[in-house]
């Protein structure tokens, strides 16, 4: 069984109400942190993951600078998806290497699924430091999605994956 936690808090300041379809802003950036626990053959493993990525609808692209220790090893990735190019670059910042690949697709939106399920209201913080959010679920490629987003703005700031990947099962929040 896989297992990631994913915890992403963005800021903005346009007001949008959050509903079912609605799509991130056009331009972003954020912190995204993942820890997975792993037991494949009763062994196990974590690994710990720290993303900033950045978001950019306007001009087709989007970058993420991922630090990553696994298995006593560490590794620093920087992806960037340019779709104006149709390229994908990833670049080994250990090993000093950049491979080119392009890319499989178009650029899509973020968007919650237009059928998301409305889960209900939640706020994080205390006293007068909190903002309020909505809770979402939907299913997407035969994978259960919670979606927590902001609400206004439609900025996601935690999410949950559950399916099946690779003859395994994975569950990412």
């Amino acid at each position: 069984m896989l297992f990631l936690v994913v915890a992403v808090l963005f800021g903005f300041t346009t007001a949008d109400p959050t509903q079912p379809g609605c799509c991130v802003p056009p331009q972003w950036e954020g912190v995204e942190g993942s820890i997975i626990g792993m037991v494949r053959g009763g062994a196990a493993s974590v690994t710990d993951t720290q993303t900033l990525i950045s978001y950019d609808e306007t001009n087709q692209m989007i970058s993420a600078n991922t630090y990553t220790e696994a298995a006593g090893q560490k590794i620093n990735v920087k992806i960037l998806q340019d779709f104006n190019k149709g390229m994908q670059y990833m670049i080994n910042v250990d090993q000093k290497t950049c491979t080119g690949t392009p890319m499989p697709g178009p650029f899509t939106k973020v968007c919650l699924p237009a059928d998301a399920e409305l889960l209900g209201k939640i706020y994080f913080g205390i006293g007068d430091y909190i903002f309020d959010a909505l809770s979402f679920r939907a299913t997407v490629n035969n994978t259960r999605v919670t979606v927590v987003a902001t609400r206004e703005d439609c900025i996601p700031v935690l999410e949950t994956l559950t399916g099946n990947f690779n003859e395994g099962n994975l569950s990412w929040l």
